[in-house]
């Protein structure tokens, strides 16, 4: 039997990223909306069946994020994008199901790190999305066929344009008022998860994990460490304080750390070089 990778959402930020500096030997496809609507299963069986009598291994990437839109009908329509993909599955040959998850689904602890024993909690729509997927995944597929991978905030490669990091960047341009927020937080660069989404897919590591570096900064760091690196001559900056309550999300990333040791994250300091490099 001939085997097959397929890569749901193909058109968003981490997929394009993934496309881009793909390396793998395997027989991979990229699919968007076009190609299969996940929102409906004649749809995806339409796609699927030529793969009848393939191994399929699935990527599922695909959904309305957080900071586009995040309400009680997108939650919905991401559920049913799952479901319906889970459902018409039941006919195939699933050898690997990867699904892009979140540490969204965290309660957020200001006195201590988060882990992947953390409490759950789903505070918003979004996270609530990737709590109950997670659960489906779970309850229809064996454990030794699944990976989960949680991942924080994304930063840097093409489409980033909604990361936190492109906002402070864009900030310090265009010399708007500063933001002298204290909240620790804790960041992925885009080149570390595609390095990690190719060796998962070249090995089909069957795991649940937050993919998260140990490194954390005061939000405000952020905005000095960039100043200094777009600013030749130190200039005269505006801050003004945050006035939000102080929320720390940051992480405990012992368990990744022992089951990829080797594995190393591009600290904050030289991946902001090469983003602001372009």
């Amino acid at each position: 039997m001939s085997s097959l990778n397929i890569v749901f959402g193909k058109k968003g930020y981490i997929s394009s990223n993934w496309k881009k500096n793909f390396k793998s030997k395997d027989k991979t496809i990229f699919v968007g909306k076009i190609e299969c609507d996940l929102s409906n299963k004649d749809s995806i069986n339409k796609f699927l069946k030529k793969y009848k009598n393939t191994s399929i291994s699935i990527f599922l990437l695909s959904a309305i994020v957080r900071k586009k839109e995040d309400n009680y009908l997108t939650y919905k329509k991401n559920i049913n994008m799952v479901n319906n993909l889970i459902l018409i599955l039941k006919n195939y040959s699933v050898n690997f199901f990867f699904f892009l998850s979140s540490t969204d689904i965290f309660e957020k602890k200001n006195s201590r790190p988060i882990n992947e024993k953390s409490k759950l909690n789903n505070s918003n729509f979004y996270a609530k999305y990737k709590i109950e997927s997670e659960r489906l995944i779970k309850k229809n597929f064996n454990r030794n066929k699944i990976c989960i991978l949680r991942i924080p905030g994304v930063f840097g490669g093409i489409k980033d344009n909604q990361s936190t990091i492109n906002s402070i960047k864009k900030d310090i341009i265009n010399r708007k008022f500063l933001l002298y927020n204290k909240s620790l937080r804790s960041y992925v660069f885009i080149n570390d998860l595609i390095k990690f989404l190719n060796y998962i897919l070249n090995n089909q590591n069957k795991l649940i994990l937050n993919f998260c570096s140990d490194e954390k900064y005061h939000i405000y760091e952020i905005y000095f460490l960039i100043i200094k690196k777009i600013d030749k001559i130190e200039k005269k900056r505006e801050f003004k304080k945050s006035f939000e309550t102080i929320n720390n999300i940051y992480f405990d990333n012992s368990y990744f750390t022992e089951k990829f040791p080797n594995f190393k994250f591009t600290k904050l300091n030289k991946s902001l070089n090469i983003l602001l490099k372009k």
